[in-house]
């Protein structure tokens, strides 16, 4: 704004009286000052309103208000004028002005939430500041209202983000938690390491890891908290069954290109890890087999019909190094022995399976006698499949069994001349029983007719009681000795003596031991120990066995 020199005197020395050029001037600078306001008053995005207050915070009237105003309640001005201020609050709201109006007089700044209401009835939430000052004598307010449809908007997409998020947390598997660049921990989707998720809050991560891990989860966050991703892999112990293995990944947040905080997600690898070690310990059992394998394993290519594996004990069965078979330089069907072709003949190519038996003729001019087991994977076209198969030197096996085969038929042989021993000995051993009767029944016959008459005349001679017993005795112990009871008693399988045969034939008729020591000279105790030497040669002392009941069942 420019100025003229009555107006520089005027500031400068005493006061003047204003010239009429200078009140022009500053009545242009008011209007143009007073217009700038009124656009930019008229133009804010947000609605001004300046209105005339009572006291307690009550509006009385409308002072004046921007052409936002009337966009949004879809009143013109001059309808404006003819209504107070909070008649544009939503009739649902309107029960909290009284709230509103406290708060406004005890403040000199005060902002709300709440709705407006326009003549079609579209509510509008808006964020409303009000301002009370004193102009004029007279109490005025400004209230700026800011749309805040498109913040709810933002608030509900927020919101329904963070819905979102929470429910897929909670869902998700894997245990999740968000930790400041401290690694306190701010989030926890799920209980984790024996803590309750609502309980976590506020802990340090480390602190809910084993020792030994602490100060790797402590690095892994702060390498996180400078942009860098890591992951960890750590073990936590379970109350039941092994223990837990956890893959740990330490991920940045984050906003505006600074790292707010740290997402780690824990994964539970235990299965994986248990596969994973299944599978490195069948790998090495198939390398153990492959590289101790006895027999020949390969797989030809249905394309060149050459294998490209060909692997176990080649040079010990062909003499021929392995690398010969793979590069072409050695065929297997040329080693096959002339005389077995027609063995080696392609089997059935639909069969998926087949062995056949055969010879080869090895470097050094040995023949072997090989078994191959083929396995034909199905192919695009018949025969034309991946074809697996195992060779086994059966050479050894084949000379043991022509050799147990002889054997079996040397015992066949050597057998068939022991069944016709054991008949002939059978014959004899039938002929020997036939024998001994008939010598039995001359020898029971020879006594009766020859001893028999001699005792009768013996008895006739008038002999003594004690003559006549010995008679007696002598005509029972030849009785005996014919008898069945004679020959079992004094078999070796009891080895009893003489005087103890005669003791257990008196004790079967019934003597007593009175009677057998009188009748054999002996004294009683004599007898008594014959009779317990007896029982023992029988096996039958302390038993409470009859000895004169067995003797007559040992017959």
């Amino acid at each position: 704004m420019q100025h003229n020199p009555d107006e520089i005197q005027a500031e400068a020395g005493a006061p003047l009286p204003p010239s009429p050029a200078l009140v022009e001037a500053r009545i242009a600078g008011l209007e143009e000052e007073r217009e700038l306001y009124r656009t930019l008053f008229s133009q804010a995005g947000d609605a001004v309103v300046l209105a005339e207050m009572e006291a307690g915070g009550r509006t009385r009237a409308f002072v004046d208000m921007n052409d936002t105003v009337c966009l949004w309640t879809e009143y013109s001005r001059e309808e404006l004028f003819l209504m107070k201020p909070s008649d544009l609050v939503a009739p649902e709201d309107r029960p909290l002005l009284d709230e509103y109006r406290r708060a406004f007089a005890a403040e000199r700044w005060i902002t709300m939430e709440m709705n407006f209401a326009s003549r079609s009835g579209k509510v509008i939430p808006v964020e409303l500041s009000a301002r009370m000052f004193f102009l004029r004598g007279r109490h005025l307010a400004l209230f700026v209202a800011r749309d805040m449809s498109r913040t709810q908007s933002l608030r509900k997409a927020i919101a329904e983000s963070a819905e979102r998020w929470r429910s897929i947390t909670e869902s998700c598997p894997d245990h999740i938690l968000m930790v400041n660049r401290e690694g306190v921990i701010e989030f926890a989707n799920h209980d984790f390491a024996g803590a309750d998720r609502n309980n976590m809050v506020g802990l340090r991560l480390s602190d809910l890891m084993p020792q030994p891990y602490r100060p790797m989860m402590d690095l892994a966050v702060k390498n996180a908290a400078a942009g860098r991703e890591d992951i960890q892999e750590i073990e936590l112990a379970r109350n039941e069954g092994p223990a837990l293995t956890l893959e740990a990944h330490f991920n940045p947040v984050v906003v505006g290109e600074i790292v707010e905080s740290v997402m780690v997600r824990f994964i539970d690898v235990s299965e994986r890890k248990s596969v994973e070690r299944a599978l490195r310990e069948s790998e090495a059992r198939y390398r153990t087999f492959v590289e101790t394998f006895i027999g020949i394993a390969y797989e030809i290519d249905p394309a060149s019909e050459r294998p490209v594996f060909f692997h176990g004990a080649v040079e010990s069965i062909t003499g021929y190094p392995e690398d010969d078979f793979l590069k072409g330089r050695v065929r297997w069907d040329d080693l096959v022995y002339s005389a077995d072709r027609a063995a080696y003949a392609a089997p059935d190519t639909h069969a998926p399976t087949a062995e056949r038996e055969y010879r080869i003729v090895s470097r050094t001019g040995r023949v072997v006698t090989v078994v191959e087991l083929i396995r034909r994977m199905p192919g695009e076209s018949v025969g034309r499949g991946l074809t697996y198969g195992v060779i086994y030197d059966t050479t050894e096996r084949r000379r043991r069994e022509e050799l147990l085969k002889r054997r079996e038929e040397e015992l066949s042989e050597t057998n068939l001349r022991l069944v016709e021993m054991n008949t002939a000995l059978r014959v004899l051993l039938e002929k020997r029983e036939e024998d001994k009767e008939l010598l039995e029944r001359n020898v029971s016959e020879n006594v009766g007719r020859l001893v028999g008459p001699l005792m009768e005349k013996l008895r006739a001679t008038g002999l003594s009681p004690r003559q006549d017993a010995y008679v007696e005795v002598l005509e029972k112990e030849l009785s005996q000795v014919v008898s069945g009871f004679g020959r079992t008693a004094a078999s070796s399988r009891f080895k009893l003596t003489p005087t103890e045969l005669q003791v257990a034939a008196l004790v079967k008729e019934g003597r007593t031991t009175k009677d057998i020591a009188r009748m054999l000279n002996l004294s009683k105790s004599t007898i008594d120990t014959h009779r317990n030497n007896i029982r023992k040669k029988l096996d039958i002392r302390n038993q409470g066995v009859n000895l004169r009941s067995y003797l007559m069942n040992l017959e």
